[in-house]
């Protein structure tokens, strides 16, 4: 196990993708291991957990037991629900988490329009899963993808690394 420096990231650290990539990088190097943002499908493709076609990580029924969402005061800790088919937890619900590729790319023809922090949307990232702050239960669906600009941080938003 490598303990993540002073300065780096820690758990319920609001993250953008470059302090994403950034800790990629020191990963990577500190494991020999080529860590980076999963991409939009692979993403998808792990929230499945085996589940091809089913709306949601544990099938097509909305059951809240399954996810930290709802408006909540913050998230829970990982592993507070069943991981799905692949053993992956928390894969909706919790935080929101950025993809590699910019939204448009990948949003079969949406366009993005967000600009909290005043930058142009052509350059916002695709994010998946949904966040603790969540209400709407139809953004936890597998398929269902969010933007926001690059250089958003925001307590409902953080990463997970693929290999």
């Amino acid at each position: 196990m490598v303990a993540v420096p002073a300065g780096r990231l820690a758990m319920g650290t609001p993250a953008c993708p470059e302090d994403a990539d950034a800790y990629c990088r020191w990963l990577s190097e500190a494991m020999g291991k080529a860590y980076r943002l999963p991409r939009d499908a692979e993403w998808e493709y792990g929230a499945r957990g085996g589940r091809e076609g089913s709306a949601f990580p544990w099938g097509d029924e909305h059951d809240p037991s399954h996810a930290c969402y709802g408006g909540l005061d913050a998230p829970t800790r990982v592993g507070s629900y069943a991981p799905n088919g692949f053993g992956l937890y928390d894969m909706v619900g919790c935080v929101w988490e950025w993809c590699e590729e910019l939204y448009d790319s990948v949003s079969g023809g949406d366009i993005a329009i967000n600009t909290p922090t005043g930058g142009d949307p052509a350059d916002n990232r695709s994010l998946r899963g949904a966040s603790f702050l969540t209400t709407d239960p139809l953004n936890l669906y597998v398929a269902y993808r969010h933007e926001d600009p690059p250089d958003l941080r925001h307590k409902c938003i953080g990463f997970r690394v693929a290999l």
